[in-house]
């Protein structure tokens, strides 16, 4: 793959990168047992390295915005870490909270991975800078690793023109790049609903004060826990009439509302990436970000667990309907294509809109194996922009529902205390 600029959007992401939230994807493969090292290395360059030339790129600043360059020293045991770990399930709880709060230098290819060997199991650990690419293409390009995957990548497609400069204000600049877009703006269906959607995204009042908005610091912790049954939660939310997403939301929102208190007395909002590339297409070589942002009313402030319920269905069907994921797109191209600090200004802008990122990735419905040992258990992580303290991540795997949990250790020291809250909360819906 030739080197070149980086996309808008790529770059948006790269440039978010803080010391308190590095911008990095992570995913967790749990194995009985260490894989041959060897083997491992071969099943990366065949999987990801040779389908995915970013893998073997860095990131290098320049005048008009960030390019992509070959490496050329790069050396694969650099990137794959052997290390023995002990304590178990807390030990590699640590480790993954640990691994969390640390970016990765800019001066080589943006991912490393550790096979970390326990006496009670192994996991490969593999973090992933988001400027390759979003979530949804990192998880398929991390699960192709199984023994029952394949190659993905296909050439990447014709570029889109670069943005137009920023215009006066952040709404015009915004409808701007919608008719400068037009596979946006025909995905937005109409320019008047686009407006709609961005003023919405601009002008929101920031979130209201609570315990999940305070400084953030580098010491970051990790949880994860199961959740059951795909079909026993399948059949808890026909009973209500509602989606397996809007009982994970609704059920968050339960849960954020012991750890903020019940003395917030609004919706707090959530980030949620909602993917714009189809699912039963490759991952493009060149991988990239094609995902929008919505924002998403959790109702803490309401009491009544089938409240909260009806209310997350019925803000998740307006989302639906409106442009707003695409036309968050359009505003991360436009933010790529800004100058640093004024990038930097708008990330602040945006975050405060928001007190948590909520994602819910589909996983493959049928145990894997990764070099002839089964995969026990996938989780995934993704970061947190801005002053954004807390994310939270379903993953469908082999039939079970797996729930993730990151946070910054001055906000919320024990993220398992959540992910505990929240299966309650959902477990308590399959009672009503």
């Amino acid at each position: 793959m030739p080197t070149g600029r980086m996309h808008p959007a790529d770059a948006a992401w790269l440039r978010m990168d803080e010391a308190t939230n590095p911008m990095v994807v992570t995913g967790l493969l749990r194995l009985p047992r260490a894989p041959d090292p060897q083997a491992l290395r071969a099943r990366l360059e065949e999987r990801v390295l040779a389908p995915f030339p970013r893998f073997r790129q860095r990131p290098v600043p320049g005048p008009s915005g960030p390019t992509w360059q070959d490496c050329p020293d790069f050396d694969l045991d650099a990137h794959l870490v052997m290390q023995d770990l002990g304590g178990g399930e807390a030990g590699l709880a640590a480790e993954v909270g640990r691994r969390l709060g640390e970016g990765l230098p800019w001066d080589r290819p943006l991912w490393r991975a550790w096979l970390l060997r326990d006496p009670a199991g192994t996991a490969l650990l593999v973090r992933i800078h988001h400027a390759l690419g979003d979530g949804f293409a990192l998880a398929r390009v991390l699960l192709s690793l199984a023994d029952e995957g394949e190659p993905l990548a296909r050439p990447p497609g014709p570029t889109t023109a670069d943005p137009p400069a920023a215009g006066p204000s952040l709404v015009q600049a915004g409808l701007d790049l919608l008719h400068h877009r037009p596979h946006l703006r025909d995905l937005a269906h109409h320019a008047h609903q686009g407006e709609r959607a961005l003023r919405h995204l601009a002008l929101a009042s920031p979130d209201p004060p609570s315990p999940l908005r305070r400084p953030l610091g580098t010491d970051k912790r990790a949880a994860w826990r199961s959740l059951g049954p795909v079909q026993a939660l399948r059949e808890v939310a026909h009973h209500h009439g509602v989606s397996i997403n809007d009982l994970y939301v609704a059920a968050l929102a339960g849960a954020l509302r012991r750890a903020a208190g019940a003395s917030v007395d609004r919706p707090l909002r959530a980030f949620v990436p909602v993917n714009l590339r189809p699912l039963d297409q490759p991952v493009p070589a060149d991988l990239g970000n094609r995902f929008g942002l919505v924002y998403l009313p959790l109702p803490v402030h309401q009491a009544d667990p089938l409240e909260r319920l009806a209310t997350v269905h019925g803000e998740v069907l307006r989302l639906k309907r409106s442009p707003e994921a695409v036309v968050a797109f359009g505003i991360l191209e436009l933010m790529g294509a800004l100058p640093d600090a004024a990038e930097t200004l708008l990330v602040s802008l945006f975050a405060s809109k928001g007190s948590a990122v909520v994602t819910n990735v589909p996983g493959p419905a049928e145990r894997l194996h990764l070099l002839g040992l089964p995969i026990e258990d996938v989780m995934f992580w993704v970061p947190q922009a801005g002053r954004v303290s807390v994310g939270t991540s379903l993953f469908s795997y082999a039939g079970e529902l797996r729930l993730g949990v990151a946070s910054d250790a001055a906000v919320l020291p024990e993220p398992a205390l959540l992910a505990g809250d929240l299966a309650a909360e959902l477990a308590a819906y399959g009672r009503r």
